[in-house]
């Protein structure tokens, strides 16, 4: 595909759309929010290699027979592709930047993003699974284990592996332990209806079940001592 279509200027500032900077922690919402920049200005083809690099002359018959002349189509493919290179650069981190110097086109520098940080997010989301596994409120408050689960969520979320509530609700009830199975039995009950609970929801139960354990516990810790006075 040629690059037919002149470029003048974005409707929209790549800062409106690109808020990232690109690192090892975010590459597939910095790669959607690029992505989104580009497509409806006709200038996703340049990362993608949809859009072919034009013959820098082309053939032209004349009086004269056939010349070879500058083909205006290769000027336009260059002055897109290394604004969209600028774009890219614009939106790295150091560290990422340094990764991709020296590189000539807009597809040969995502190429090698994509390379490098795909591989990154994967085993970041792996970790982060294996984390959220081991996670378990034994010895702490309810708002520290609640605390680690929104770490985890959030960081899955940030990596562009979102989970779903019910994903959430289950890892959330896995780690509760033997003193919450009732109220982790009744929540789990819930999980088949249609529409299943939300997380919120289920945060809120598992939270007035634990002020109802420290209650418990407080008057008994108190009983003793009304009795001997």
């Amino acid at each position: 595909m040629a690059a037919t279509e002149s470029f003048s200027s974005a409707p929209l500032s790549i800062s409106q759309i690109v808020t990232l900077k690109l690192t090892e922690s975010n590459y597939l919402l910095w790669k959607t929010q690029f992505e989104s920049f580009l497509s409806p200005q006709l200038l996703l083809g340049y990362v993608t290699s949809a859009i072919t690099r034009p013959e820098a002359t082309r053939s032209v018959t004349g009086t004269a027979g056939v010349t070879e002349e500058p083909n205006p189509e290769f000027t336009k493919w260059i002055r897109n592709d290394q604004l969209v290179m600028a774009w890219i650069f614009g939106s790295l981190s150091e560290p990422a930047l340094r990764m991709v110097y020296g590189m000539q086109s807009a597809q040969e520098v995502w190429t090698a993003l994509a390379k490098k940080f795909n591989r990154v997010s994967t085993t970041r989301k792996f970790e982060l699974q294996n984390r959220l596994r081991a996670c378990i409120k034994i010895g702490r408050t309810m708002e520290q284990y609640l605390s680690e689960l929104k770490q985890i969520f959030d960081q899955l979320d940030s990596i562009g592996f979102p989970m779903t509530d019910l994903e959430k609700i289950h890892g959330l009830l896995s780690g509760l332990g033997k003193k919450y199975e009732s109220v982790s039995t009744v929540i789990e009950h819930s999980m088949d209806s249609v529409p299943g609970p939300c997380y919120e929801d289920v945060v809120f139960k598992v939270t007035a079940f634990d002020d109802k354990l420290k209650t418990y516990s407080s008057a008994s810790a108190v009983t003793p001592h009304l009795a001997s006075s």
